[in-house]
């Protein structure tokens, strides 16, 4: 079976059709989520991602449409949430808000918006760090554990330190990246290999979108200009760059 996984949609409509469209065969996709938040286009991403998607966790971004006053501390994310609250319909706005914060599929992958640890589910898993999740996968026995949040695509396979922690990645933002590199990111599992090949049983994939037509957008809603000047160049923008992990 070949499951595409994404993740930190933001709202980017453009961002989600072109890897949608770039994506190559696969049987089901699950979302990490932060389907909504920073982005122009919550209705159209979320109605989207309800259509494509076998699994869709709750992000954050989720946790902020009920508390927005989570978000106050970062313009960026706080506006972003209240656009998405008022363009979505209140059947979306149920749904987003009741996904789960973790899932297993195929039995033994493991999925997380966050860490896999369910106490910090929004705490980073960053990729020069990743080794203190070891404990946390021994004990859960999957074979692989994705996870999105950072913004920032990689894959390890951490069997090589412990027979027992399995791989872990990230597939990166579909619609917000913040890795240095613009372009659209996501992963595809191919669970065939993971008895025997499991580095190489998660590809990842870059594709690129209409970014200027997003950035557009977020200008028409009056959304903050750094909502869509990170696009451009794949990062933070010089100013917002110690944020809190939170957002």
């Amino acid at each position: 079976m070949h499951i595409g996984v994404i993740s930190d949609i933001h709202g980017n409509y453009p961002a989600l059709q072109a890897v949608l469209d770039d994506m190559p065969g696969v049987d089901t996709i699950i979302s990490l989520g932060d389907v909504v938040g920073y982005g122009p286009h919550p209705q159209k991403t979320a109605k989207k991602i309800k259509e494509v998607t076998s699994t869709s966790l709750r992000g954050n971004h989720e946790t902020y449409l009920e508390h927005p006053e989570h978000a106050a501390g970062n313009k960026g994310a706080h506006e972003g949430i209240k656009h998405a609250r008022e363009q979505l319909s209140d059947d979306l706005l149920e749904w987003l808000t009741t996904r789960p914060y973790q899932d297993v599929i195929a039995n033994d992958i493991g999925i997380a918006h966050g860490h896999p640890d369910p106490d910090t589910p929004f705490a980073y898993v960053k990729k020069g760090s990743v080794t203190d999740l070891i404990p946390v996968l021994r004990e859960q026995e999957y074979v692989i554990q994705a996870f999105g949040h950072t913004h920032v695509q990689f894959k390890q396979d951490l069997s090589k330190f412990n027979d027992d922690a399995g791989l872990v990645f990230n597939p990166g933002s579909v619609g917000q990246p913040r890795d240095k590199n613009p372009k659209a990111a996501y992963a595809v599992i191919n669970t065939n290999r993971l008895q025997n090949e499991l580095t190489e049983a998660v590809t990842l994939h870059r594709t690129e979108y209409p970014i200027d037509e997003t950035v557009q957008s977020i200008t028409t809603h009056g959304l903050p200009k750094e909502n869509g000047a990170r696009l451009r160049t794949g990062q933070y923008p010089r100013n917002q760059r110690n944020k809190s992990d939170w957002y």
